[in-house]
């Protein structure tokens, strides 16, 4: 595969509409990446095997049913920003050092909301962080990989079981920004629901209710399902149930750390803006 005529492929699908082959070519275009990082890692005793990569880390397969994830340098991330044919340096550091600031602090959330014990850790993929930014977590299958092996009955109860996961997050003072949960959310093997990135996590009432006004799951990857019957399911279930009303019954009153939530939203828009 020609990576360059790919990303040219990328662009003339986009234009078109064609949201479903962007997101095939997408993870053909990534899964060439990888082979080639993974045999370059492997010629250089680099062990445990590569099995993902995003804007914010490189994901590894360990021996023990987790994986480990580690911050991605910042050539890493200019290549991942390249193969989302997100053009101009200037641009991409931009990004860069704005999503790097976001993490670092959501992370830093996440870990405060873990110890108040607002959301129970195995919901979260049991993460265990380290001081090197890395963390761990358990090993699951995306949404993107379990709908494709599954029939629509089966696809319909983990739908179910992802409006029930965003209010159990909304419950702890959280939502996935993106609602990217093809890629962003997955099963484990007691068939639990669970989150795996952390690094776009929304943290205030306000920025979540903007998120439901927009209908910001249209924009994300729903538009990537080729299921017609599943796309009708996902767009009736998500209205019945990501609303301001069952946000106002579920979101906490007070948050744990008023001081550091507000340097998250001075961050967040940052990011917000380094897209623009």
């Amino acid at each position: 595969m020609n990576l360059k005529r790919s990303y040219s492929e990328i662009k003339r699908l986009a234009s078109e509409n064609k949201f479903a082959d962007v997101f095939l070519l997408i993870k053909e275009v990534e899964k060439q990446k990888l082979a080639i990082v993974a045999e370059s890692e492997s010629k250089n005793g680099v062990l445990p095997k590569i099995i993902g990569r995003g804007l914010e880390y490189t994901v590894y397969s360990m021996t023990n049913g987790r994986v480990r994830k580690r911050p991605n340098t910042v050539a890493e991330q200019n290549d991942v920003l390249l193969s989302w044919c997100i053009d101009g340096e200037k641009r991409r550091n931009k990004i860069i050092e704005s999503i790097n600031n976001l993490s670092e602090i959501s992370v830093e959330l996440v870990q405060e909301i873990l110890a108040a014990y607002r959301i129970h850790k195995s919901l979260l993929g049991s993460p265990v962080f380290k001081k090197n930014g890395s963390y761990t977590q358990n090993k699951i299958v995306t949404l993107d990989a379990y709908f494709e092996n599954h029939n629509i009955s089966e696809n319909e109860k983990v739908v179910d079981k992802y409006v029930e996961f965003v209010h159990h997050l909304w419950m702890a003072g959280m939502c996935d920004g993106t609602f990217k949960f093809l890629e962003n959310n997955g099963i484990n093997n007691e068939g639990d629901l669970v989150q795996l990135d952390f690094g776009e996590m929304i943290f205030t009432k306000e920025k979540v209710i903007s998120l439901i006004e927009s209908k910001k799951w249209l924009s994300q990857n729903f538009r990537f399902i080729a299921d017609e019957s599943l796309k009708l399911y996902i767009e009736e279930r998500f209205e019945q149930e990501l609303t301001l009303s069952k946000l106002e019954k579920f979101w906490p009153e007070r948050f744990i750390n008023s001081d550091k939530i507000k340097k998250w939203e001075e961050l967040y828009n940052q990011y917000s803006k380094s897209w623009a």
